[in-house]
């Protein structure tokens, strides 16, 4: 069959090609022969300086030196970690017995303050004006007890005359007995208006003494360690204010924990905790108070302070709850690796090659006298529980080079 052929009409005539300045020589271009010759030349050039960089890197090395370590199953004892905090047991928290807002702030926090030192003045004006009024109710009440009394004594005179001359025969009966009525009634009218001043004056003697609760005092020798308010706030009755911790009364641990350790824990209990301000090893306490909580499923508990420790009011610890032995497989900080937010081990199968797993991790501890301990990651010593990705038996590279890839070779150190 004959081969038909199609002419493709040239784009450009002439000397209407594109930038004519910077290709001067674009016309021949389109001949036979010469159509790819610019285009080549770039694309060797391209793949040369490719190479170059290339060898530059460098290729991936095929083999990894670096130490394993063989993963074992540990049954141990693993505790719990509560926070906790240091507290005095003399810890007074002071609130407010009136509403007004703050006018004079007399103590800054950390001063230490002496019994019946002022701490905190409220504006009192609100109570003032009751006050006053209840002074005058008072004062009118006395009055009218005072009238009321006059008249009944009057009465009672009156009658005791009436039954003097009664027996003489001077006055009818219907005249002592309307005397004995009316000096009945006045002495028990009286009686009612003395109750109403006593009541008046009760409640007075109540307003004047919440107005003394005004001006806040220290209830004992001690350090104000929180103020809750500043001058010109506004507060409510009830309202905390400060918080003065006596230092004599004595140092305590105090946590919440959840109610399923309420059955297990009892005063005596003895516990660890520790202070990671000052030591993170375990120190010996006991429980010196449950209590358990009405409207929580959390209770808190008192303990002793650490033994051996010099610790101070409002430092951080942790309290260590002991929980059943169970099997664990721990990885050693120096085999976990992180790929793009992953954690991952390298792992050297029976031919010595170089596998890569993806990890789910769970606590981190460290192995203290036979006990498994909450440490940090960053702790010496510490280890991670894998709870998948790893098995018993299985090695581990340590501290792999960032060079590590899968399916490479593993040569000891």
């Amino acid at each position: 069959m004959p081969t038909t052929t199609r002419s493709v009409p040239n784009p450009w005539h002439g000397d209407q090609r594109p930038w004519p300045d910077v290709f001067p020589d674009a016309r021949g271009c389109t001949k036979p022969g010469k159509r790819w010759t610019l285009p080549l030349s770039l694309l060797a050039v391209l793949l040369l300086a490719a190479c170059s960089q290339q060898s530059s890197q460098g290729p991936t090395p095929t083999t990894v030196a670096a130490p394993i370590f063989e993963l074992t199953s540990i049954t141990a004892a693993a505790m719990r970690a509560v926070p906790a905090e240091i507290q005095t047991k003399g810890r007074m928290e002071l609130a407010s017995k009136v509403t007004g807002v703050v006018r004079h702030v007399l103590v800054t926090e950390g001063q230490r303050v002496a019994t019946g030192q002022r701490l905190l003045i409220i504006d009192d004006a609100d109570l003032a004006a009751r006050a006053q009024a209840q002074r005058h109710a008072v004062q009118q009440a006395e009055a009218q007890a005072d009238s009321a009394r006059v008249r009944a004594e009057r009465a009672e005179q009156n009658l005791v005359r009436l039954q003097r001359v009664f027996g003489q025969g001077a006055v009818a009966r219907d005249d002592v007995d309307q005397a004995h009525a009316q000096a009945t009634a006045l002495a028990r009218e009286a009686e009612a208006l003395r109750a109403q001043v006593q009541s008046l004056q009760a409640a007075l003697q109540e307003i004047e003494a919440i107005r003394s609760s005004a001006v806040v005092t220290a209830p004992a020798a001690g350090v104000l360690t929180r103020r809750l308010v500043d001058a010109g706030a506004f507060v409510r009755a009830g309202e905390p204010l400060a918080i003065v911790e006596s230092e004599e009364a004595g140092l305590e641990l105090v946590a919440e924990v959840d109610e399923t350790w309420l059955g297990r824990l009892a005063i005596g209990t003895p516990l660890a905790a520790s202070v990671p301000a000052l030591s993170p090893e375990p120190r010996p306490v006991h429980v010196t108070a449950v209590i358990p909580a009405v409207a929580s499923t959390r209770f808190r508990i008192k303990t002793s302070p650490p033994e051996g420790l010099v610790v101070r009011s409002g430092m951080f610890a942790r309290l260590l709850l002991p929980q059943s032995p169970q099997p664990r497989l721990l990885l050693p900080a120096a085999g976990l690796h992180w790929r793009g937010g992953l954690p991952i081990a390298w792992v050297v199968d029976a031919a010595h090659t170089v596998r890569l797993r993806l990890l789910r991790l769970g606590t981190w501890f460290f192995l203290h006298n036979g006990t498994l301990l909450p440490a940090p990651p960053e702790a010496p010593g510490a280890a991670v529980e894998v709870l998948a990705g790893l098995s018993a038996g299985e090695r581990v590279l340590l501290d792999a080079p960032p060079t590590t890839r899968e399916g490479q070779r593993w040569r000891a150190p």
